[in-house]
């Protein structure tokens, strides 16, 4: 039914967590704040700037240099303080093989997707990799559904977002397809569900099972 599949990757297809979560807390630290890295999980997946602003209660500008500072350890150090869920390339082998066409949709930096992807030898299981800008600037959900779409010639009919967290079914939604929210990630299976969650996948190996009986 769904011949397009689009995947969040923080929390759907790879393990970011702790090295976001440490990033997170070095950089809140060089502003002042004192913080437990095992208590950020709620960083990993959405756009870092409105949940810097949310949860520390900083300014747009203090956000902002939260951010500089997150990138000036997560990209020599924290991207690599992860690794791909086990079982997503064997999944990703099964979509593949029954004919679906396959792409990433994250509000993560492109360039950083791409490059964890290529460490773990998942590059070439994704026709399209659609993220946020080098920067590091904010690209909302929808917008990044939307050019995921756009780069593989997805319509609204044929798509489906599998992803991890509200953030994830909202973003499938306002674009108008579905979501398959999945319950390993850092989501909250109940909030997922209130949400909207068109489906629900309760571990890697149920995402295959799911999608190839719609």
């Amino acid at each position: 039914m769904y011949k397009f599949i689009l995947f969040d990757f923080d929390g759907t297809i790879y393990n970011t967590v702790e090295g976001i979560t440490r990033c997170v807390a070095y950089a809140a630290r060089k502003q002042g704040f004192e913080v437990d890295p095992a208590e950020l999980r709620s960083f990993a997946g959405p756009p870092l700037i409105p949940k810097y602003m949310s949860y520390f209660g900083m300014s747009e500008a203090q956000a902002w240099q939260a951010l500089a500072d997150f990138r000036e350890r997560y990209v020599p150090v924290g991207a690599y303080e992860s690794e791909p869920f086990p079982g997503v390339g064997n999944m990703l082998d099964t979509l593949i093989a029954a004919g679906k066409t396959l792409a990433i949709s994250t509000s993560k930096p492109e360039f950083q997707t791409r490059r964890l992807l290529e460490c773990a030898g998942l590059t070439d299981k994704f026709k399209a990799v659609a993220g946020g800008p080098p920067d590091g600037a904010d690209i909302a959900k929808p917008d990044a559904v939307r050019l995921a779409m756009e780069q593989i010639g997805a319509g609204v009919d044929d798509t489906l977002l599998v992803g991890d967290t509200v953030y994830d079914v909202e973003g499938a939604h306002a674009v108008g397809i579905p979501c398959l929210a999945v319950g390993y990630g850092y989501g909250v299976p109940e909030e997922l569900r209130a949400a909207g969650a068109d489906w629900f996948a309760a571990k890697v190996e149920d995402i295959a099972d799911v999608i190839l009986g719609l």
